[in-house]
């Protein structure tokens, strides 16, 4: 039995590093996506054959880190890695805020009114980012949509600048 267990062991670990070679850099111009589709099976190789790693939910932010083929290496907020097919990936671009009460603002600029002041955790869709602000829409059942502006420190994976260097 313990043999049988040291083969599978070595076995997985001989998958989940052959891809290294053949991956290479994102080719989007943003690292930047949202899982389309839950669930999505978060796999550790590029390929069905590859072990789940974990499953997101839909609309969930991740950063691409590198491609092979179809095949997109990502990275979530807790920093784990693993690899999803092309197509269960949404260029629509989310975030998560990251910062105790941040501020929503109707202008892209500190003195502008503030329209609400956001949770850590919330979900946010990001319509664009500029000059260290990112124009953000919320969609809550219970308490409706707002647009408006934030700072991008204050989401992940936008406000933090190293993301796309590597994996």
């Amino acid at each position: 039995m313990q043999r049988l267990w040291i083969f599978l062991l070595a076995l997985g670990l001989s998958q989940g590093l052959s891809w290294e070679g053949r991956a290479s850099a994102p080719s989007s111009p943003s690292p930047w996506f949202s899982i389309k589709k839950s669930p999505c099976n978060i796999r550790r190789g590029p390929g069905k054959d590859y072990p789940i790693v974990w499953m997101s939910k839909a609309a969930m932010p991740v950063v691409v880190m590198a491609e092979s083929e179809d095949w997109r290496r990502l990275k979530d907020r807790d920093g784990i890695l693993g690899w999803v097919h092309k197509n269960m990936l949404s260029k629509k671009e989310s975030a998560f805020v990251i910062e105790n009460l941040s501020a929503l603002y109707k202008k892209p600029a500190p003195n502008s009114r503030i329209l609400a002041y956001l949770k850590p955790e919330l979900l946010v869709w990001v319509r664009g980012c500029q000059d260290q602000w990112c124009r953000v829409k919320i969609e809550q059942e219970d308490q409706g949509k707002f647009e408006g502006y934030v700072k991008q420190e204050v989401l992940w994976p936008h406000g933090v600048a190293d993301l796309a260097a590597g994996p």
